[in-house]
Formats: structure tokens, C-alpha cells, sequence
């Protein structure tokens, strides 16, 4: 989010007009350029490589990756989590 109000604060450096315009067209497509590419990598390339380093390192450990919980285990906490707090109020 703050990442695009800066590349849009930095927009009127590329409809630049007078003297010095060139330089900041310039200094406006790099930098806009720049914060496209590096918000890119945070929002996309970062959260692969962690999936991949903690799969690499459960490899090497001899563990294999925990499954996603499904709707059904779910419901089964639900379910317990329901029982145990009716098992409190009855103790009461």
C-alpha cells in the first residue's frame, strides 16, 4: 500500500515540463521503475523462496511437510472444542 503512494507521488516527476525536466524524467522512471520491481519481489518472490527453504530444510530433517487442514478437521475441532466447554459448564 505505501508502496504505490510513493510510485504515485512520484508521477509528476515524469510529466516534468521547464527547465531540468530530463533530469527528473529521469530520476522518476528509475525510481518508479525500481519500486515496481522491488515491490514485486517482496509481494511475489519472497513467500516462494521461504516455501522452498522450509521444504528444503524438512527434506533434510527427514520430516515431511504437515498437511493443510481440511473443512472436515475442522469441524471435528469445532465439535470438541464444543463438548469440552459443555463438560466445563456441567462441572460448574
Amino acid at each position: 500500500m505505501t508502496s504505490f503512494a510513493f510510485i504515485f507521488g512520484l508521477l509528476p516527476l515524469l510529466n516534468a515540463l521547464g527547465a531540468g525536466a530530463v533530469a527528473r524524467r529521469l530520476i522518476g522512471t528509475v525510481t518508479i521503475t525500481g519500486m515496481i520491481f522491488s515491490s514485486g519481489f517482496a509481494i511475489f518472490l519472497v513467500p516462494v523462496l521461504f516455501v522452498i527453504v522450509q521444504r528444503l530444510s524438512n527434506w533434510r530433517q527427514g520430516r515431511k511437510s504437515e498437511p493443510a487442514p481440511t473443512a472436515d478437521s475442522e469441524v471435528a475441532d469445532e465439535r470438541e472444542s464444543v463438548r469440552i466447554r459443555r463438560d466445563i459448564s456441567a462441572t460448574r
